[in-house]
């Protein structure tokens, strides 16, 4: 077999009407802050903005978006508050973020 080609798909995040949809809280068990994501196709770089504004919105204080090259995934941390939970309400996988 020989390979005459190859394509890396590039990654990205998608955002619907279905799956944009999350609730977050500052303590481990709430309670909850309903938040959305705007529809829309996002990359590393460009969803860090949006999930840091969306997230200051829901809760008050400083929250910090990183992504980690290591890891492959995106860090919230929050000198506001010892917790930052997140909570999808979808529970169908082809919607659900996660």
């Amino acid at each position: 077999m020989k390979i005459l080609s190859a394509e890396i798909p590039f990654s990205y995040y998608v955002f619907t009407l279905n799956n944009n949809p999350f609730e977050v809280s500052t303590t481990a068990s709430g309670p909850w802050i309903s938040a959305a994501i705007p529809v829309g196709n996002y990359t590393k770089d460009t969803i860090l903005p949006v999930l840091k504004s969306v997230i200051e919105a829901a809760i008050p204080g400083t929250i910090t978006v990183t992504y980690n090259t290591t890891t492959l995934k995106l860090v919230f941390s929050s000198t506001a508050c010892k917790f930052l939970t997140f909570y999808l309400p979808q529970v169908i996988t082809e919607f659900n973020p996660r």
